[in-house]
């Protein structure tokens, strides 16, 4: 056997070993960008409702913005403007979560129950009396995110029940503020 012919044969086996090389880099590649999407997901899902639990939590904190949160709940067009401001703020901040989620599930960074979550609350609170004429009056809102919020509201009853029965000490707060105005 001549040198041309080994050199032949050595150059065969370093493509088909160089070969077996590029499957396996593509391989390890493929598991690395999955763990890196499934850990990309679980943080926008993490971010998302750690933004929407802070927002609860500040509410929860705060008695006179708990007050006002109630109060414009169940009697919104007779708040005076700097509540109204406060609740619209708020609730601004609540919106801006969904619309946040919006983009991440289109993106597939998180699924639908995970935006769930989030616009429930804004269920709740645009099916009470005050909320439902707050949602009407305000127009803050991205296009996009008020087509769902009122597309759900058409068509989803597992938020028909009432805030009231739902959180009860919270809006007989509101309705005891009420009576002392």
């Amino acid at each position: 056997m001549d040198h041309q012919a080994i050199a032949e044969i050595l150059g065969n086996y370093g493509e088909f070993v160089g070969a077996i090389g590029v499957v396996v880099t593509l391989g390890y590649l493929s598991v690395q960008i999955r763990q890196n999407t499934k850990t990309g997901r679980a943080q926008s899902r993490q971010t998302l409702l750690d933004q929407w639990s802070s927002s609860n939590w500040d509410l929860s904190r705060d008695p006179q913005l708990l007050r006002i949160y109630a109060s414009a709940l169940l009697h919104w067009p007779d708040l005076p403007n700097d509540e109204k401001t406060m609740f619209d703020f708020g609730m601004s901040r609540f919106l801006a979560n969904i619309q946040n989620g919006l983009l991440l599930r289109d993106s597939g960074m998180i699924d639908g129950s995970t935006l769930d979550v989030l616009v429930g609350y804004m269920m709740l609170c645009v099916r009470t009396t005050g909320g439902a004429k707050w949602w009407q009056d305000t127009t803050n809102v991205h296009p996009e995110t008020r087509a769902y919020i009122e597309n759900r509201l058409a068509s989803d009853d597992q938020w028909a029940a009432p805030l009231e029965s739902l959180m009860p000490y919270w809006m007989a707060m509101a309705s005891d503020e009420a009576k002392k105005n």
